[in-house]
Parts: C-alpha cells; sequence; structure tokens
C-alpha cells in the first residue's frame, strides 16, 4: 500500500475548519431564526438567540415561582421559539442589577466561523505548499511509480493535471472569470445584508416616497405628502432595531385613518436571496470552469 504524503494531517485539519465554519454559520442562522435557551433551577441559564451563544448566571439564584420568559422555574425547563430578529454583533461581558441581578457572557456566533473560515483558508494554502505532484488529490496517498493518468490504488481517483493558465482554452477562460466574479459578489452582498440587520439606511427621495435598508430588507414606503422640511433629497444612517425579514410582504393602509407619520403603503423586499443566488452562481461557474476544463 503507497505510504500517505506529509499533507494527509493538514488535509485533515483543513477538513476539520471547514466542517466547523459550516457548522458556525449554520447555527448562526439557526440562532437569528429561533430563541434557545435552557435554564437550570433559576441558577444559571444558556440559550441562543439573535445570532449569539449567551451564558447568564444568576447572582442570588432566583427563588421559586419566580416567572421567567412565561414560565416558572421551579424545575429545569427547555424553551425553543421562533423568534427572528436584529443579529447582536458584539462579544459583551454585562451585569444587571435588581429586580434580577446576574451577569451575561454572549459571543457572536459569526466569531467562530468567521475564524473557522481563516484556518481554513491557511491549512488550504499550507496543502498546497506542501503537497508533492504524486499524492492523490482525495486521499493525500503517493502515487510516484504509476503510470500517468493511473487511478491512486487507494480511493480510485484519477490525477488532475495541472496546467499552466496561460494554456487555458476560451471557455475556460471565461468560466474562471466567471467563478472570481461570482465569489466576490456573494462576499459583496453578504456584507450588505448583514450591515442593513444593524444599521437602517433611510433616502428620501420625494416628499411622498422614502426608500431604506433595513432589517435585512430593502423597504419602500409611500407617504402622504409630507412637510417641506422633510422633501430634502437626503440620507439618514441609523441603529437598527427592527426584526431581521424574510419575506417579502406589503402593506398598505385605509385612507382618512390618522397615522404618524402619514404613512399609506410599505413594501418589503428581503435581501437575503441575493447572496444566496450569488453562492449559487459562484458553484455552478466553478462545476462549469471543471466540466470546460475536462
Amino acid at each position: 500500500m503507497p505510504p500517505p504524503c506529509s499533507s494527509a494531517p493538514l488535509r485533515r485539519l483543513r477538513t476539520t475548519a471547514l466542517c466547523g465554519t459550516i457548522a458556525c454559520a449554520a447555527l448562526w442562522l439557526f440562532a437569528i431564526l429561533f430563541h434557545t435557551a435552557y435554564t437550570h433551577y433559576g441558577s444559571w441559564s444558556v440559550g441562543l438567540l439573535r445570532g449569539v451563544f449567551i451564558v447568564e448566571r444568576f447572582n442570588p439564584p432566583l427563588p421559586r415561582g419566580t416567572r421567567l420568559g412565561g414560565q416558572t422555574v421551579d424545575k429545569p425547563r427547555t424553551q425553543c421559539s421562533w423568534n427572528p430578529d436584529t443579529p447582536i454583533v458584539k462579544p459583551s461581558w454585562r451585569t444587571s442589577g435588581p429586580p434580577m441581578p446576574m451577569t451575561s457572557v454572549i459571543v457572536p456566533l459569526w466569531l467562530p466561523a468567521v475564524l473557522a473560515a481563516i484556518a481554513t483558508v491557511f491549512f488550504h494554502r499550507r496543502v498546497v505548499a506542501t503537497q508533492s505532484a504524486t499524492c492523490c488529490r482525495k486521499c493525500g496517498y503517493d502515487t510516484a511509480g504509476l503510470a500517468p493518468g493511473a487511478p491512486c490504488p487507494e480511493c480510485g481517483t484519477r490525477p488532475r493535471p495541472k496546467r499552466d493558465p496561460s494554456t487555458w482554452t476560451t471557455p475556460e477562460r471565461r468560466w474562471s472569470r466567471r467563478t472570481r466574479a461570482a465569489a466576490i459578489a456573494c462576499a459583496l452582498l453578504t456584507l450588505l445584508w448583514i450591515t442593513t440587520c444593524v444599521l437602517s439606511l433611510t433616502f428620501v427621495a420625494t416628499n411622498r416616497l422614502i426608500l431604506s435598508l433595513s432589517g435585512g430588507a430593502c423597504v419602500v414606503s409611500g407617504y402622504e405628502p409630507l412637510s417641506p422640511e422633510h422633501t430634502t433629497p437626503r440620507l439618514r444612517i441609523e441603529r437598527d432595531h427592527q426584526s431581521v425579514l424574510w419575506i417579502p410582504a406589503m402593506h398598505t393602509f385605509p385612507a382618512g385613518q390618522a397615522r404618524t407619520p402619514p404613512i399609506n403603503w410599505v413594501t418589503t423586499v428581503p435581501l437575503w436571496p441575493l447572496p444566496a443566488l450569488a453562492a449559487g452562481l459562484t458553484l455552478l461557474a466553478r462545476w462549469r470552469f471543471h466540466a470546460a476544463d475536462a
């Protein structure tokens, strides 16, 4: 049996880091959509909410019969509810006083996801730097001495010849450029979506129409004629306190109803499909590039 290449341990570390990245990203998305918590006899609590992992220590412990989250603390309890909300992006350690004194530790789940992604890239670069040209690209076994193009005796994977980019054909060049463009677009759109989950960007277009990016969505609002001081086109950036919006919607308000501000209708279009579509296009372009290379 052929011996493993020296990059085999790095391959395992790269796979572990990649799985950690996917798991942390999925957990972060779950924590945005759901509020999950476990409370132990009113003494301490752990939970996932608003994209963070939170640990709370009650000091002193809550007395029996105290209502917490709509339930008593007479016994350990677990809760899980649908509660999409604006993600918390900063880690923190805070202490609160009466009537419910406790210490809270908040760790945003995007942080381990980013660290795991950085580790994945680091180990991948190390694998590429240390891997011999005769190593199997799937299992890492040394295929030196085999005929050119022969499959790996360990896993049966055929080697993929590495070629100079200057020798690529026109389809290969085209799909390589599209792969890079789609990956950059996915990163930028994801950053835009996260930004709109935290901040609200409002643009007053006319005295009847206001555009804004908030709650992870594009919001278009129609107003009755606003006062002159509100009709000058301007951009306003402020902290967002809305829940994350996941589905498109349109709300209208009856005419003649007293409202402040005098809004007539609101249309919301979520932004999350844009980075999801860019991620799909990245995978498609990558697959088409390898198809053109075959």
